[in-house]
């Protein structure tokens, strides 16, 4: 099986998500994307975001039999919105295998704590402590610096896959694949929205005011 840990580095929404945090009214893309695969296991690769890399992107998601990825409805959001089809795409979803390895006790484990628990190294925390946490935007994070941190979160989401299927039972691995397969459905849930009838619902408040108002009147 040909696998492939695939992360993004977005522009920061302060705990928005992407159809939360007005991206649609301010539709900037993500600001670099990476990925990892068996022959890029210690380092990985990042790139930046340009006009070919929604096509870029889809490539490596179609010759792979499976994506790996660590909180995938934030960068499937992105994605989508930048025309990448996961149709097709298998997904594991390390965030979700963590949640069912700790027995749904754990229930947002940051890829930081996966690593920990997992033995393998950290992520690095410069970006955020020196960039993030100080209102400096993704896209204005020196390059050196972005490219070093985001190759490395794809590796260490790949390295945490590998992991993790060691310790999981069958059972547990198909029902983590099902969850991840989900989450592509739940994301695009959440980004369209409910259809909601305003007239409709009106209409039907007006009603029950008076049935109300009868109620009323009768006691």
């Amino acid at each position: 099986m040909n696998i492939l840990a695939l992360d993004t580095e977005t522009p920061k929404f302060d705990k928005n998500e992407p159809w939360k945090g007005n991206v649609y009214g301010d539709p900037r893309p993500p600001v670099c994307w990476s990925l990892a695969d068996k022959d890029a296991y210690q380092s990985g690769g990042a790139y930046k975001w340009n006009q070919n890399a929604a096509a870029f992107v889809q490539k490596n998601i179609d010759a792979f039999d499976l994506i790996v990825m660590f909180n995938g409805k934030h960068d499937v959001a992105y994605l989508r919105r930048e025309g990448v089809d996961f149709s097709k795409a298998k997904i594991w979803d390390v965030q979700i295998a963590e949640f069912l390895i700790s027995r749904q006790r754990n229930k947002f484990p940051s890829l930081n704590d996966t690593c920990v628990r997992l033995g393998l190294p950290v992520k690095q925390d410069v970006v955020k402590l020196e960039y993030w946490d100080k209102g400096i935007d993704t896209c204005d994070v020196p390059w050196d610096v972005l490219c070093e941190y985001a190759a490395l979160d794809a590796s260490l989401t790949l390295r945490c896959y590998y992991s993790q299927i060691k310790e999981m039972p069958p059972a547990m691995q198909k029902l983590c694949r099902l969850m991840s397969q989900d989450m592509l459905v739940l994301q695009e849930m959440e980004q369209n929205g409910i259809t909601y009838d305003t007239a409709l619902c009106k209409q039907r408040s007006e009603q029950l005011d008076a049935e109300t108002e009868t109620l009323k009147q009768t006691l």
